[in-house]
């Protein structure tokens, strides 16, 4: 089942990108750009903030991490918006969930983001 990882995170439709703990894109897949219009170059090693995502920065809620994931641990199917390489408005459903290591330390998190845009319109 290992060796055929690679092919299924290629064939999921959504995008899925892993970062670290300060937000650096460790890995994303091809959906990934080609929602955004970004290239794996420029999206790996650079921050998510690069997406401009709304759950970086909730109106109203004070929160000591730059993200709401490493805030609360994981993000369940909440509406945000993010930004693609020519500055579109892209709007996603995001589950994500942080990823420990065997001391229970935050070592990164899993995004998921689903394109909802055509259904906002």
């Amino acid at each position: 089942m290992e060796k055929h990882w690679k092919t299924i995170i290629e064939t999921v439709q959504d995008v899925l990108m892993i970062v670290d703990p300060s937000g650096k894109i460790v890995a994303i897949n091809s959906a990934a750009q080609q929602l955004t219009g970004f290239d794996s170059s420029e999206l790996g090693g650079n921050t998510c903030r690069v997406l401009d995502c709304t759950g970086c920065n909730l109106n109203g809620i004070e929160i000591t991490h730059w993200c709401v994931l490493f805030e609360r641990g994981e993000v369940r199917a909440k509406n945000f918006t993010i930004k693609s390489k020519n500055k579109r408005t892209i709007h996603v459903l995001k589950s994500a969930s942080e990823r420990y290591d065997r001391q229970g330390e935050v070592i990164g998190a899993i995004e998921i983001l689903t394109d909802i845009s055509d259904s906002i319109r």
